[in-house]
């Protein structure tokens, strides 16, 4: 599929010795999830911390395609590893995750992150 392409184009770009910022990984990040592809997401986002890269878009990017893709428990991770990270947790990162729980049927996990978010978890 054209994920193959936009992943071996990531790779190239990445040989060539070419800068990818934070808004490079996050387009990669969304061609993948249209492909339907989590675990590319999660190699893309994980090369980005890896790169020491621990920013609020890269976070809340990764977590809404984990969300969109019906990866509940990938998504709730990735919040809890961006809470921990000392960045904050955005407000649409803490929805997605609450998507994500609520669409596959996770009432507790969704109740429980809606109540941390309530309690000021949230920047």
């Amino acid at each position: 599929g054209q994920w193959f392409w936009v992943l071996r184009l990531w790779e190239e770009v990445r040989a060539a010795g070419i800068y990818a910022d934070e808004y490079m990984y996050m387009a990669a990040i969304k061609a993948c999830q249209r492909h339907r592809q989590w675990e590319a997401v999660l190699q893309l986002h994980e090369e980005l911390q890896a790169a020491g890269s621990h920013g609020v878009i890269s976070y809340t990017a990764a977590i809404c395609a984990c969300s969109g893709l019906g990866q509940w428990q990938q998504a709730q991770q990735l919040l809890q590893d961006m809470a921990a990270s000392g960045i904050g947790v955005s407000r649409r990162a803490f929805m997605a995750a609450i998507q994500a729980c609520e669409q596959a049927g996770q009432w507790e996990a969704a109740l429980g992150l809606w109540q941390t978010s309530l309690g000021g978890g949230c920047a």
